[in-house]
């Protein structure tokens, strides 16, 4: 958290647990004249998580996914906690209110619930030709979207999530046209703009500016790097990471590489991605 002084966890139980830090009588804090002494977590512990006694149980479990938790950061203030599910295709943005935490140090928080739908299973030409086609995968594409990632923006005004119809949920291939950007109102859950077709892969990367709130970059599995202006939802620069160089696999050379992970520098003017060939 960026407050310090707790961590949250998000497990294959679907549940996100906010623990407390373990006292360690062995570590001591320096402030910035060099002095040194051990940190006094009563004081500086914020109002909602303050306990009268330390104890390795979690200070708060947040229940209500149904699957595997994917994705979990607190808001860049440190009163929220975003957690998503890959599996469940949602994200819930929870708020911890003073007064929630009683003297049993037992709490309850309120939260917004988003379950991602395909935008295309609400068009009625695809509905009529799911309808027509067989198989269960037919019948069932509209419901398994996946939550491929989800991010807040800086300011913590927004969330950003990606999100696609996996034809293997273990694999990063899609259904076509399938692959969306969506900016949602962090307050309250609406919708604010939707991006299709952004990538023809998974996209599991999207990291927005540490600035500008306008700009985001996203990178896919389809080895696409791409700067977003979120005010007109249009692409600004794109790349491709095709594998030239390095220690690769000659049938490799001159392939896509897709994207695992990225983040931009303190001051928004360049940013690092890693892919899966290393």
């Amino acid at each position: 958290c960026p407050l310090g002084l707790y961590f949250a966890t998000g497990s294959d139980d679907g549940i996100c647990r906010i623990f407390e830090d373990c006292e360690d009588p062995g570590v001591l804090v320096t402030d910035e004249r060099g002095r040194q002494g051990s940190l006094s977590k009563d004081a500086e512990r914020p109002w909602f998580l303050r306990r009268s006694k330390s104890s390795i149980d979690p200070v708060l479990n947040l229940m209500g996914h149904v699957s595997a938790i994917t994705d979990l950061a607190f808001s860049n203030r440190g009163d929220r906690l975003l957690s998503g599910s890959q599996k469940d295709g949602v994200f819930r943005i929870w708020s911890l209110k003073k007064g929630m935490l009683n003297k049993a140090g037992q709490g309850s928080v309120t939260h917004i619930l988003v379950k991602l739908t395909n935008p295309k299973s609400q068009d009625p030409q695809h509905s009529r030709s799911a309808r027509r086609a067989h198989g269960l995968a037919s019948r069932t594409e509209g419901s398994k979207v996946s939550c491929d990632v989800a991010v807040w923006s800086h300011d913590d005004a927004m969330v950003i999530t990606s999100q696609s119809v996996l034809v293997k949920q273990s694999g990063s291939e899609i259904h076509p046209g399938s692959q969306y950007i969506f900016l949602w109102d962090s307050r309250t859950g609406q919708c604010l703009l939707g991006i299709s077709g952004a990538h023809t892969m998974q996209c599991p990367v999207v990291v927005p500016h540490p600035s500008d709130s306008s700009l985001i970059c996203t990178a896919g599995a389809d080895g696409m790097v791409k700067v977003w202006d979120l005010e007109c939802g249009r692409c600004i620069f794109s790349h491709t990471n095709n594998v030239d160089f390095g220690p690769v696999e000659p049938n490799e050379k001159g392939k896509p590489a897709g994207y695992l992970d990225g983040a931009f520098n303190n001051d928004g003017t360049m940013i690092i991605l890693t892919d899966d060939s290393g």
